[in-house]
């Protein structure tokens, strides 16, 4: 064994911090004797010697932090050590947390060949969700200002994303956005595209007065968010008649399902009318011809707000892990694929068409350090569309979706809203509201 851990194990009951100072001294990272640390002590001996000094009281994690961070000890050595099963998972995220190793050598570790995937992913689901995690995931991202109206997809990745009086038009579902600081100035919007449930047909032929489709899924996770306006996910507006009539009869279609993440007892809006499900607003009637049926909902549920947020930090390491390190772990959590149902078809006759049904709103769902809220964070259920004819009602509104924002500090709330969106003329029923509310974790 090597010599570190039994110069140290032989001293201790006599004077253990004298001990451990004089092997600290015979690495002597003042006179960059470091290599000795390099050459003689084996990566599983130094482990054992870090996990006996922490858990003894004898030194403490930003003392090793800062040992490892020394230019001397180099990443892959680092690695190797906290790769070794002599040191848990939980004593190694307490030293790359510390603010005593820099976040370059943090980011070298953690991407070094000489520690395996599941390593770094048990290491970085051990972390807290705070400013050092988010730092770690957003490392070497690019800081993005826009000069103009601009659409990304999927997943994306920024240091800084400053919307700068632009529309951000969030696409893909879900869509996610992990920064270490995301600005919304006012006359900004940061809007998530109606990828969800699809809103019914109207007629058989051609679609005269579909529903609107859902609200699509947004997460975001930041160490700061600054809101001055608006980032929404709602749902789609059912469409309205204009002056075009069919020969035929045909009911509406219903509108497709959505998906939703629920804590307890939390609920998603209903859809107006009686043809309006947990989500969707019904379709128009038209005469003796029914609307369509709003798309309902599956939940997944969660028991505790926590239990969510431990989620969407795992699927955020996960994503960076194969995306950015270059590791594939055994498993991994996926973002959860969250979404607002479609609206139901207005119902035809030949002397009329009922209006669309709104789409039901979709999610949101922050992850954020610091909120500085502002402005307004929606998801909405579209409101229903206009009928036409004789004996047309208007579409019904969609239910709202849901909300939820997660913070450590909050600097201001703002508002929050999942409302149901308003019937369309004449004796649409507007939605309910579904959940908007933040938490503190």
């Amino acid at each position: 064994m090597n010599w570190l851990y039994w110069y140290t194990k032989s001293r201790q009951y006599r004077d253990p911090r004298r001990a451990v100072g004089s092997a600290i001294a015979r690495i002597d990272p003042a006179a960059a004797d470091v290599y000795k640390l390099n050459v003689t002590a084996s990566p599983d001996d130094v482990a054992r010697f870090i996990s006996y000094t922490i858990q003894s009281g004898i030194m403490t994690a930003d003392d090793w932090a800062a040992i490892l961070d020394i230019p001397g000890v180099s990443p892959d050595f680092a690695s190797s050590i906290l790769n070794s099963p002599n040191i848990t998972a939980d004593l190694a995220a307490m030293i790359l947390n510390s603010q005593n190793i820099t976040l370059s050598k943090v980011s070298s570790i953690l991407m070094s060949p000489m520690i395996v995937a599941d390593r770094v992913q048990s290491i970085l689901y051990a972390m807290p969700f705070n400013k050092r995690l988010i730092e770690i995931l957003t490392y070497g991202a690019p800081n993005v200002t826009l000069g103009a109206n601009v659409t990304f997809s999927n997943v994306n990745r920024f240091n800084v994303l400053n919307l700068n009086g632009y529309t951000y038009t969030a696409d893909g579902n879900p869509h996610v956005i992990i920064a270490n600081y995301v600005i919304v100035p006012s006359n900004s919007v940061l809007a998530k595209t109606p990828t969800g449930g699809a809103g019914g047909s109207s007629i058989k032929v051609f679609t005269i007065t579909p529903g609107g489709p859902g609200g699509g899924g947004l997460i975001i996770i930041a160490y700061r968010l600054d809101v001055a306006s608006k980032i929404s996910a709602n749902g789609a507006n059912g469409a309205s008649l204009t002056n075009m009539f069919v020969s035929g009869t045909a009911p509406g279609d219903n509108g497709g399902p959505g998906v939703f993440a629920l804590v307890d007892n939390d609920q998603v809006g209903s859809g107006g009318g009686d043809n309006g499900d947990r989500n969707g607003g019904g379709g128009g009637n038209a005469d003796t011809v029914s609307g369509g049926r709003g798309g309902g909902s599956s939940i997944i549920s969660y028991a505790t707000y926590n239990d969510l947020v431990e989620s969407v930090k795992r699927a955020a390491i996960d994503w960076v892990l194969v995306n950015v390190f270059g590791k594939s772990p055994t498993t991994t959590t996926q973002f959860i694929n969250v979404y607002g149902s479609g609206g139901g078809g207005g119902g035809s006759v030949s002397n009329g068409n009922g209006g669309g049904g709104g789409g039901g709103g979709g999610q949101v769902i922050i992850l954020s350090i610091e909120l500085n809220n502002l402005g307004e964070i929606t998801a909405n259920g579209g409101n229903g569309g206009d009928g036409g004819g004789d004996n047309a009602n208007g579409g019904n509104g969609g239910g709202g979706g849901v909300v939820y924002v997660f913070y450590e500090r909050l600097l201001s709330l703002g508002t929050l809203r999942a409302d149901g969106g308003a019937g369309g003329s004449p004796n649409g029923q507007s939605g309910k509201a579904g959940t908007a509310k933040a938490v503190a974790v």
